[in-house]
């Protein structure tokens, strides 16, 4: 009788599995780079930190798969006060799927934070003991009380539901309503919308209501191909506060948008990666790329844009993120990147592959939308299997960006690793510029060959587990923005150094099973980026012994500027997910985490970048009236008629400051050499002495 028990678990198993998972990506091959070296990028700009809540143990899971959701960040701050009582708030709500024992549903929970760091115990959001998961999140910005939507096992379906937690009446969470269905499925007899995200603006009723917005993927296959398509279905509802009081299940109103539906159903095989983002002026919007048969769609970045609260036609915007780049050559003349045969490839592109778990943000008063997720070198030439190449090694996490006022698409490289001996290596890469690992400052010209003449060139590989086979189910970027101060942060997980160490190179052999958790910081709305700050159990000591995996982030920057990165994670006991195919690592459970990370940057003034002749910083940085750029110059009698000159961004001289040999600053007002207030933006001044000269940003702020 046990063995009969364990079948039927088992035969249930992949059933809900082959529901849940139908994920596969492109076929593809990978090759090695054989001259490569690690680097990272300069530290000069690395936030410091410290934990103002160690890692702290929330419950046991024994499903170590994506534990929020795929597409949303499934951790949010609440705002300080509950309306309409004025309750205290000020905490953070979390939501996640996990699986008690090894034998149990898989269930969705939640856990709460005190704005003290208190933390309420993780408990089921609803009571039917029934296979379930992959929440969204998002919290009323009146009432602060937290909508999760989730899917769940019905029949031989998943329905999407709703619940929201009515923490506007007491002032403490754990008030759940009963959870009630959104999404019935299936929807036209053959699509079923899954891994549903929830996201909560303003409403076009007026200002005391809100309107909520339900979004899920289509699981089904495309209508005429084996291959996934996931179009996307919406639903939405206006509510005020006496509706949520009163356990409404709000009235509904439903659509999709036709293009996508023609992708899902078309004659030619389309696939969407994207996410959607509400904005509190009515906006709505679908972000990401697709991957197609058709070439007008293929390897493009696009956005769906509908400015009337979700009614009504989305307006269509695209942008060709093939990024082609030449074949660097080594000394002797030979090409780098060559096929099986010997030949060149003459077809490289940067763009999207093992990438889409990303969530995205309006930005900049809502009139740009943003992104974070990573390009990879690869071949748009396939073989007699269909299969592309592709470059693991170089593959680089990039913040996308679309402004909705001028209809241009932007990409940044964020993570772009510095070659030591390269001839510039304070070299800041700007909007638009795909980063070349073997010319990182961008110079037109190899930065490195080794002693046999061959192109040596940096590596990455942001995602947390090393296998490739596993990077289209591990990768996993998320942005989040903190609304009053344009405060951004990028999260992601970096897995080079454990790739290194399952591959055998020499000198990492302890990172086998060591990821890092990757963050990066923006002030002033994406226009400029912190280096990047590695967090790992090595070297980090309050995650020692530690398998962080699937990182989620909240931003909160309080009254005195402090800035608050609160982070909800699994910490795997055993090192890769058992829970998806192909499997890695011990079914044998982990424990959900929250930590809060304090958040501070040492000032230019007191973080001076080494040059052999120069030193150099400006503070305040960004500034509104005025900024004093401090230097010190080598005492070299060669060095002669020093000066600094500012530029903008198209490169124009704004001012000049000749003959500062004998000084360590000057201030600058602001103004060009003719005495007139220039515009607020990004500006450079570069210190030039003799042969020698140094290049940094600053940022006016009016």
């Amino acid at each position: 009788m046990k063995k009969i028990t364990l079948l039927v678990a088992s035969i249930l198993f992949v059933f809900v599995f082959a529901s849940e998972f139908n994920l596969e990506n492109q076929p593809f091959r990978e090759q090695k780079v054989p001259f490569a070296k690690f680097g990272r990028a300069s530290s000069r700009n690395v936030p410091s930190y410290e934990f103002i809540v160690p890692p702290t143990d929330l419950i046991t899971t024994y499903y170590d798969y994506m534990p929020g959701s795929y597409n949303g960040t499934a951790i949010k701050v609440q705002p300080e006060v509950s309306h309409p009582g004025g309750m205290e708030a000020g905490g953070v709500y979390m939501a996640f799927h996990i699986r008690e024992t090894s034998t149990a549903n898989r269930r969705e929970y939640f856990s709460y934070v005190y704005e003290d760091g208190t933390i309420y115990s993780a408990v089921p959001i609803g009571t039917a003991n029934i296979w379930e998961g992959y929440g969204g999140l998002d919290i009323d910005p009146y009432t602060a009380d937290p909508f999760v939507v989730w899917h769940q096992q019905s029949g031989s379906n998943f329905d999407v539901v709703m619940s929201y937690d009515l923490f506007h009446l007491m002032g403490v969470p754990n008030v759940w309503k009963e959870p009630f269905p959104v999404i019935d499925n299936p929807i036209n007899a053959n699509d079923e919308f899954l891994w549903p995200y929830v996201y909560i603006g303003n409403s076009p009723l007026g200002e005391s209501y809100r309107r909520v917005y339900v979004v899920a993927g289509n699981s089904a296959n495309h209508a005429n191909f084996e291959s996934p398509s996931e179009n996307l279905y919406f639903g939405f509802a206006d509510f005020t506060d006496a509706d949520l009081a009163n356990q409404s299940e709000l009235d509904w109103t439903y659509f999709s948008i036709p293009l996508m539906d023609e992708w899902h159903n078309g004659a030619i095989w389309t696939r969407p990666f994207s996410a959607v983002a509400v904005s509190d002026d009515g906006k709505v919007a679908v972000m990401g790329y697709t991957v197609s048969d058709d070439e007008q769609y293929d390897h493009h970045m696009f956005v769906f844009l509908n400015e009337n609260y979700g009614e009504g036609e989305f307006s269509y915007h695209s942008f060709d993120m093939g990024l082609d780049v030449a074949n660097p050559q080594n000394e002797d003349g030979s090409y780098v990147f060559v096929d099986e045969d010997g030949n060149p490839y003459t077809d490289l592109i940067f763009s999207f592959f093992f990438s889409g778990h990303m969530n995205v943000i309006f930005t900049d008063n809502n009139s740009k939308l943003m992104f974070v997720d990573n390009l990879i070198l690869q071949s748009e030439q396939e073989n007699e299997a269909g299969e592309t190449t592709l470059w693991p090694y170089e593959t680089f996490t990039y913040a996308f960006e679309y402004d909705l006022e001028n209809d241009e698409f932007h990409y940044r490289v964020l993570d772009g690793n510095i070659n030591e001996n390269a001839a510039n290596p304070n070299y800041e890469w700007g909007k638009d510029e795909i980063y070349l690992p073997w010319d990182t400052d961008n110079d037109g010209e190899i930065d490195e060959y080794n002693e046999d003449g061959n192109v040596v060139m940096m590596n990455g590989w942001p995602i947390f587990f090393y296998a490739t086979d596993r990077a289209f189910h591990d990768n996993n970027y998320k942005i989040v923005k903190d609304e009053e101060s344009g405060w951004i942060a990028a999260v992601w997980q970096d897995g080079l150094k454990e790739k290194y160490a399952n591959d055998g190179i020499e000198g990492f052999e302890d990172w086998a099973t060591v990821p890092e958790i990757a963050i990066c910081f923006s002030e002033d709305e994406g226009e400029t980026w912190s280096d990047v700050l590695y967090l790992n159990s090595i070297d980090t000591p309050e995650l020692a012994d530690m398998i962080p995996e699937y990182v989620y982030p909240a931003l909160e920057i309080g009254e005195e500027s402090d800035v608050k990165l609160h982070l909800m994670f699994l910490d795997d006991n055993s090192f890769g997910s058992a829970a998806t195919s192909p499997a890695y690592g011990l079914p044998n459970g982990g424990m959900m985490n929250y930590a809060c990370l304090g958040i501070t940057f040492s000032s230019a003034e007191e973080n001076y970048v080494e040059n052999s002749l120069i030193k150099s910083g400006n503070y305040p940085n960004p500034f509104r009236n005025s900024t004093k750029i401090r230097f010190s110059l080598a005492n070299d009698e060669s060095v002669k008629n020093a000066e600094i000159t500012i530029y903008n961004l198209k490169g124009e001289k704004i001012k000049k400051f000749s003959n500062i040999r004998n000084q360590d600053s000057v201030l600058w007002n602001g103004k060009d050499d003719s005495g007139k207030k220039v515009p607020s933006g990004i500006y450079f001044y570069k210190i030039r002495t003799g042969p020698f000269t140094e290049t940094k940003k600053m940022i006016l702020m009016q």
